[in-house]
């Protein structure tokens, strides 16, 4: 697997993601109603599945796609944004911490585990699968149940203040530590910029959506594409 083909396919998880929440009727060959939005619920490297051949796959590395829409959602505009926090629980380590906030569930779920899986896929890629279990082991604390957890956030609960998510500080040290690596090329550098200032960013408002996040990611691919000419 090169490198090139790796930053293909964080492209094509953020390109399907962007399919999944504005999707078009007109994809399917149907005829479309209202426009509905959509929401995987369940993004993780777990349910990225590696597929080596197929009709639509030319890639002799084969190719990566979304599985698993057990948790998947489709809604309507107006309800778009107004999923419970208790229907939508999946995978610890991936949610987002609104979901812990109990603030109300959106597509920026999805956006939030991306760039989770984004920082574990730039591990293995500079590092090896070891740095995986490395990177949850240093993101592992007591929760506020006392319970050691691995998720890239905490929940911060001080008196006479709502409670609010920080990024753990041993995620940003690791990305640290990810940047000073000597395979870290200006891509990944701009990966991770990405990573850290649209997907892993506390308040889901303030998140980037698919569209914007596959559209740098194209960029991305392209400076990476030069960098191995």
């Amino acid at each position: 697997m090169t490198v090139l083909w790796s930053f293909r396919q964080m492209a094509g998880i953020a390109s399907a993601s962007d399919q999944l929440h504005n999707f078009q009727a007109s994809a399917l060959g149907v005829k479309g109603g209202e426009p509905k939005y959509g929401r995987h619920g369940d993004l993780k490297p777990e349910n990225l599945l590696w597929f080596e051949k197929g009709p639509d796959i030319d890639n002799e590395n084969g190719i990566l796609q979304i599985a698993d829409f057990g948790k998947g959602k489709f809604n309507l505009m107006e309800s778009r944004s107004r999923i419970s926090p208790s229907a939508a629980h999946a995978s610890p380590t991936y949610e987002p911490p609104e979901l812990w906030l109990f603030k109300p569930i959106s597509r920026a779920y999805d956006i939030w585990s991306l760039g989770a899986t984004y920082l574990e896929f730039v591990t293995w890629l500079l590092l090896d699968p070891r740095g995986i279990g490395l990177f949850s082991d240093g993101r592992g604390e007591p929760n506020s149940a006392g319970i050691d957890d691995d998720t890239f956030y905490t929940i911060i609960r001080e008196r006479n203040q709502e409670p609010y998510a920080e990024v753990r500080h041993s995620v940003l040290e690791w990305v640290a530590k990810l940047r000073e690596h000597e395979k870290c090329s200006e891509a990944v550098h701009e990966l991770l910029d990405l990573t850290m200032e649209e997907l892993l960013v506390e308040n889901p408002q303030d998140r980037g959506d698919a569209k914007k996040i596959d559209t740098r990611l194209d960029d991305i691919v392209k400076k990476a594409k030069d960098e191995t000419v």
